[in-house]
C-alpha cells in the first residue's frame, strides 16, 4: 500500500477518474428533483474541478477549505429545507459528501469508498419507485461502477474497457440467484417505504398525503391546528363556501389513495370566476409541499407552482410554520382536461367486481347522456 499525505497530488488515472464521475452523474440523475438545485450545481462543480486538477496534476484541495465547504453546504441546506433532517435534506448531505471525497480521492481506498458511496446513491433511488423501468436502470448504473473498478483495479487504462465491462455483466449474472432467493425468502412489508425523520403533516395537522381508510376519521378526532386563515379585506365567504383545497390525489387501488404520476402542467386562472377572496395563511409544518387555499387559488404564489387538480405546490417540503397571501375565486368555469388528466380521473380504482361493473352496465343502458347517468 503506498501512502499519501493530505493536499497532495492525484495517483488516480484519467480513465478510471472519468468512468467513476460517469457512473456518479448518471447515479444523482433519477434524484434530480429531490436535490436543492444549488447542491446539483456544486455535484457537477467538483466533477469538472477534479478532471481538471487530474488532468493538471494539481494538487487536492486543503483540509480547511473542504471544512468551509461543509459548513457553508450545511447552512445552506438548513435554509432550504428549513431542517437537516428528512429524506431530500440527508441525500442532499450525502450528494455533497460524495462531491467532497471526490475532490480528496487519490488512492485505492478512497477510489473503493466513491464506488460505494455510489452504490449506495443507486438504490436510494428504489425509495422513490420500484418500477421495473428503475430496477433495470439501477443495475446499468451498477454495470458502469462495477467496469469501472474493475478497470481500474487491473491498472489497464480505457483500452480494457471493453473485458471490464464483461466481467461486471458476468459477475452480476452470478449474483442473480442470490437476489432471487433473498426476494423469495427475505420479509418484507407491502404498501411502500415509508420513512419518517421530521415534523409531518400526521403529527402536525392530522394529514398525509395518502388517502385510506380511518384516515378521515382521525383527521376529525384530531384537535391539531393545520392552518390559520384571515381575509385582511373584510370579504368572507359564507361557511359552507369554505372548502380549501390542498393536495389532489390521482391514483387509487380501492383503499389507498396517493398522487400518483406526474401529469401536465397548465394554468387555468384565466378560467376562474366570481368574487376575489384575499387570505392571508399561517401553515403549520407538515413535512410535504402541497398549500391549502380556498377553492380556487387565483394568483400566484411566490415559491410555489400550480400543480394539476388546481391546487398550489411549494418548491420545498414544508418543515416550519409557512406564512402566505393567497387570492382565490369559487367559480371554475374548466370545460375540457388534457389528455394524461382526463386518463388519470377516469382510470379504475383497481379491480370491479362483476355485480358492480353488472349495475353500471345498467344504469349506463339505454341512457340519454353521460349526465343522465
Amino acid at each position: 500500500m503506498s501512502a499519501r499525505l493530505p493536499h497532495s497530488v492525484s495517483a488516480i488515472g484519467t480513465a478510471p477518474l472519468v468512468g467513476i464521475c460517469a457512473g456518479l452523474v448518471l447515479v444523482a440523475a433519477p434524484l434530480a428533483a429531490k436535490f436543492a438545485g444549488w447542491v446539483i450545481g456544486l455535484f457537477l462543480v467538483a466533477i469538472a474541478a477534479r478532471l481538471v486538477m487530474n488532468h493538471r496534476s494539481q494538487r487536492m484541495p486543503s483540509l480547511p477549505a473542504k471544512l468551509v465547504v461543509i459548513a457553508l453546504s450545511g447552512a445552506g441546506i438548513a435554509a432550504t429545507y428549513g431542517s437537516l433532517l428528512g429524506i431530500e435534506p440527508l441525500l442532499s448531505v450525502l450528494l455533497i459528501l460524495v462531491s467532497l471525497k471526490l475532490l480528496e480521492t487519490n488512492g485505492v481506498r478512497d477510489f473503493q469508498v466513491l464506488a460505494l458511496l455510489g452504490f449506495f446513491l443507486a438504490l436510494c433511488g428504489l425509495f422513490f419507485s420500484q418500477e421495473l423501468i428503475a430496477w433495470i436502470y439501477v443495475a446499468g448504473v451498477l454495470l458502469v461502477l462495477i467496469a469501472t473498478l474493475i478497470g481500474f483495479h487491473r491498472d489497464t487504462g480505457a483500452a480494457a474497457l471493453r473485458p471490464s465491462a464483461r466481467l461486471a455483466v458476468v459477475m452480476l449474472a452470478q449474483a442473480l440467484p442470490i437476489v432471487a432467493l433473498l426476494f423469495l425468502l427475505f420479509p418484507r412489508t407491502y404498501g411502500g417505504f415509508r420513512f419518517q425523520f421530521s415534523r409531518s403533516i400526521l403529527n402536525a395537522a392530522g394529514m398525509t398525503d395518502r388517502l385510506s381508510p380511518g384516515s378521515v376519521s382521525s383527521l376529525a378526532l384530531s384537535d391539531a391546528i393545520a392552518f390559520r386563515a384571515d381575509f385582511p379585506d373584510g370579504t368572507t365567504p359564507s361557511t359552507a363556501d369554505m372548502y380549501w383545497r390542498g393536495g389532489v390525489l390521482w391514483r387509487g387501488d380501492g383503499l389507498t389513495w396517493v398522487a400518483g404520476p406526474a401529469l401536465a402542467m397548465e394554468r387555468r386562472i384565466g378560467q376562474l370566476a366570481g368574487p376575489s377572496f384575499r387570505q392571508r395563511i399561517s401553515l403549520q409544518p407538515h413535512g410535504t409541499s402541497w398549500l391549502f387555499a380556498l377553492d380556487r387559488p387565483a394568483i400566484d404564489v411566490r415559491g410555489a407552482i400550480f400543480r394539476p387538480g388546481g391546487y398550489l405546490q411549494s418548491l420545498r417540503p414544508i418543515f416550519n410554520t409557512l406564512h402566505y397571501e393567497v387570492v382565490s375565486r369559487p367559480e371554475n368555469r374548466e370545460l375540457t382536461l388534457l389528455p394524461d388528466q382526463r386518463q388519470a380521473a377516469l382510470a379504475l380504482a383497481g379491480p370491479v367486481s362483476p355485480e358492480v361493473q353488472a349495475l353500471v352496465g345498467k344504469w349506463t343502458a339505454g341512457a340519454t347522456s353521460e349526465r343522465a347517468v
